[in-house]
């Protein structure tokens, strides 16, 4: 009798953890909160050829946190599978045919154990700006400070003459919300236990006409030498809250112009992390650095609301 037990207690105990062998796979609903810093903390030196020195320092820091429901499930792949799309046509074409058997291969087996989620549709009624209330009551505060300063020391002028140099222009936001739309997916693979994630970093001013960073723009001259400035002078303009300078991220080789964060699910039901995206933007002959932080915290269960804080 005992012999008779032992497969059937077996078969009861595999019965039992079946479901518990991709908890993540079968999340009805994730949860997202998160963090985007985009800084910029750069100092560069160049040497006319007129004599002299200029030294440029460029600071940024443009903060905002958010939150998502992710409760539209789709089962497979979306995020992986469209990065696999974009794999280099150069090194598909050198592909054995085994080769290529076993990359089809990978992805359907994948498929039994990848889900995806995104924001489902939004439940806005029927009135006719009711998609535009929807975007700016989803709309986050963002806060936003730039400066920067140009120095310069023993220059030389049309006459030859030496002289200093100084120009700031700083920027700051006082309030300002950023639609960030429903960009935000997650995709999880039980087998490899691997985990990707796409959240926005840019956003959108929904109400540009507002303008509302500050520019001020100072600027002064002195006789290399003197004590005192020249007169300064002084100009203002203004901008909306998602003006950023024209920068580009370094990403892998054909793997979009979108930072995807991935990594290695340790826990059946939360997952933390921090990722950093370097880039560069131009700003006449100098490549300035520039880096994007990703924090974040994705849940099975509901989250604390993310906001930010008003500047």
């Amino acid at each position: 009798m005992k012999r008779i037990y032992a497969p059937v207690l077996f078969l009861l105990l595999f019965i039992a953890l079946a479901p518990m062998a991709r908890p993540q796979h079968d999340v009805p609903v994730w949860y997202i909160a998160y963090d985007v810093t985009i800084r910029v903390d750069h100092t560069a030196t160049a040497k006319p050829e007129s004599g002299g020195s200029m030294t440029t320092t460029y600071k940024l820091e443009r903060v905002f946190s958010a939150s998502a429901k992710l409760d539209l499930r789709n089962e497979g792949s979306v995020i992986v599978q469209a990065q696999q799309i974009m794999m280099d046509p150069e090194k598909m074409k050198k592909m054995s045919q085994a080769e290529m058997m076993k990359y089809s291969q990978d992805m359907l087996s994948a498929m039994p154990y990848t889900a995806n989620w995104m924001p489902g549709p939004p439940d806005i009624g029927d009135e006719p700006d009711a998609m535009m209330k929807h975007m700016k009551a989803s709309s986050v505060p963002v806060r936003f400070r730039y400066e920067e300063t140009w120095t310069g020391t023993n220059l030389a002028n049309e006459m030859g003459e030496k002289y200093d140099y100084v120009r700031t222009r700083d920027g700051t936001a006082s309030g300002g919300l950023l639609y960030l739309g429903d960009q935000a997916k997650f995709e999880v693979n039980t087998q490899s236990k691997k985990f990707w994630l796409l959240l926005p970093f840019g956003g959108q001013d929904l109400d540009p006409q507002t303008r509302l960073i500050k520019w001020v723009t100072v600027e002064k001259t002195r006789l290399s030498g003197a004590a005192t400035w020249g007169e300064e002078k002084r100009n203002t303009d203004d901008a909306p809250v998602d003006w950023l300078p024209a920068f580009k991220l370094e990403l892998p080789p054909n793997s979009g112009d979108w930072p995807l964060i991935e990594g290695t699910i340790t826990s059946p039901d939360k997952i933390t992390g921090e990722k950093t995206f370097n880039g560069r933007y131009s700003d006449g002959a100098a490549s300035v650095p520039i880096t994007v932080t990703f924090r974040y915290t994705v849940s099975s269960k509901p989250l604390p609301p993310k906001t930010a804080e008003r500047p």
